[in-house]
């Protein structure tokens, strides 16, 4: 039996869902994102953000995070996701097994650090690593209903 990983726990907060909305949003069906990618930075909050370029930073709400890489720590490419809506909202990301390797070795060197989860030069999440992952699946929850609908719409356009 495969574990399911709950990715961003301490990044998000569980909003109930009315009834009407989680019909409109219901698919169980995994879709395939061919011919895009999501990469992952290990980052930290900019103490100066005003100071900081935007070349230099992700801006993800009211922070800016500076990556501690100069390239991306992991690129995904051609994944697969999955809506989930219930008690709360999220996406689920399918990896295959190569890249579900290395986000297992990147969640060990960047344990108690945040990973940004960037698409298109915008911050998905940003999540403060506290276990490791070691499955080919990870969940996305979100804080609001508006980033959930932002985040699949972006999704959709693979």
């Amino acid at each position: 039996m495969k574990k399911y990983l709950l990715f961003s726990v301490l990044t998000s907060i569980f909003f109930s869902l009315s009834p009407a909305y989680t019909r409109e949003f219901l698919d169980a069906n995994i879709h395939h994102a061919t011919g895009d990618h999501f990469e992952i930075y290990p980052v930290k909050v900019s103490k100066n953000a005003h100071k900081s370029s935007s070349k230099e930073c992700f801006e993800y709400g009211k922070e800016c995070l500076l990556p501690l890489t100069k390239d991306p720590a992991l690129v995904v490419k051609d994944f697969d996701f999955q809506k989930v809506v219930g008690e709360r909202a999220g996406i689920k990301f399918f990896l295959n097994e190569k890249d579900a390797k290395a986000l297992t070795l990147l969640t060990q060197k960047y344990f108690n650090t945040r990973l940004a989860i960037v698409h298109n030069n915008k911050v998905i999440t940003a999540p403060k690593i506290k276990s490791i992952l070691s499955d080919q699946n990870f969940e996305i929850t979100f804080k609001s209903k508006a980033g959930f609908e932002k985040v699949l719409k972006q999704l959709q356009h693979f």
